[in-house]
């Protein structure tokens, strides 16, 4: 079975991005691919500041990456950038961790500034 993941890079589950990301959810599922959804902003703040490579709920996240074909990056655009959150999980993945996979990236702006 294909597998996927997306990693959230939103600060919250409040957002436009939010919708976005449960259209390419519903979309993948209904093509029978199993998804995961990594919301980083769940992740300990912590662990994220201070690269805690060592931290389970990252090493929990990165298997998952580990284990999928499909990897979906959502972020919505702040200050013409993506988030620093995604930024921050992005850096604790090992260094071949996207290697050979699809990698689909989304951005958001949040108006015509951000596009």
């Amino acid at each position: 079975m294909t597998k996927a993941v997306i990693i959230n890079g939103s600060n919250s589950k409040s957002s436009r991005v939010m919708a976005i990301h449960e259209k390419v959810k519903n979309h993948l599922m209904a093509q029978g691919v199993e998804v995961h959804s990594n919301y980083i902003h769940e992740l300990p703040a912590v662990d994220l500041i201070t690269a805690n490579f060592a931290s389970e709920s990252i090493q929990l996240e990165n298997k998952w990456i580990e284990e999928v074909q499909i990897v979906v990056i959502l972020t919505p655009i702040y200050k013409a950038s993506f988030t620093g959150i995604l930024k921050t999980y992005l850096d604790l993945l090992p260094q071949k961790a996207l290697h050979g996979k699809v990698i689909l990236p989304i951005a958001v702006g949040g108006s015509i500034g951000h596009y």
